[in-house]
């Protein structure tokens, strides 16, 4: 009697123990892999895509490209660390920097970023993503003539305010996480 009822305890300890973790779907803050591509939106003027690597609960660092056509056709890559605020809801608040390069038909420029975001969570395993940052940029030239080349009837300026080297950085992205 008393080795049954050890085998039953037991396997209900191993039960309720080894096998209660849910394998199948990651806690929001847990370190893992996401990839972000630009809203529907910003299509209109560019293509971007970010791989996130998250090495723990509140940091990460992150590469991007973006492909910019239209007024600015050129590139622009950069380097993004981001340091996350933890909250139990489908909700991330986080600070970030980056640092990178792009160019443009006029040129080549430096861009350096700060600013904060939020990280909304959706569906029923939290994978799924919209991220929005805000922030200030800045982006002077490397080499090369105007980084507004090639813009005409009276819209200069406009690198700065609306392109690639805006001051005030906003950005929407869509994203899952691995």
């Amino acid at each position: 009697m008393k080795l049954k009822i050890s085998l039953i305890f037991g396997m209900c300890l191993l039960a309720t123990s080894l096998f209660a973790q849910n394998n199948t779907t990651k806690e929001i803050a847990e370190p893992g892999f996401a990839l972000y591509i630009n809203s529907p939106i910003g299509l209109i003027s560019k293509m971007r895509i970010k791989a996130e690597v998250r090495f723990d609960n509140n940091l990460s660092i992150m590469g991007s490209f973006s492909s910019y056509h239209n007024m600015w056709a050129g590139n622009q890559s950069y380097l993004e660390m981001r340091r996350y605020k933890i909250k139990p809801l489908a909700k991330q608040t986080y600070q970030f920097a980056r640092i990178g390069s792009g160019q443009t038909i006029g040129g080549n420029y430096f861009l350096a970023a700060f600013g904060w975001g939020t990280q909304r969570y959706f569906g029923k395993d939290k994978r799924f993503f919209i991220d929005y940052s805000r922030g200030f940029k800045v982006c002077p030239k490397i080499y090369g003539e105007d980084l507004e080349k090639g813009i005409e009837n009276g819209f200069k300026g406009l690198f700065y305010i609306l392109g690639p080297g805006a001051i005030f950085d906003l950005n929407l992205n869509i994203g899952y996480r691995f």
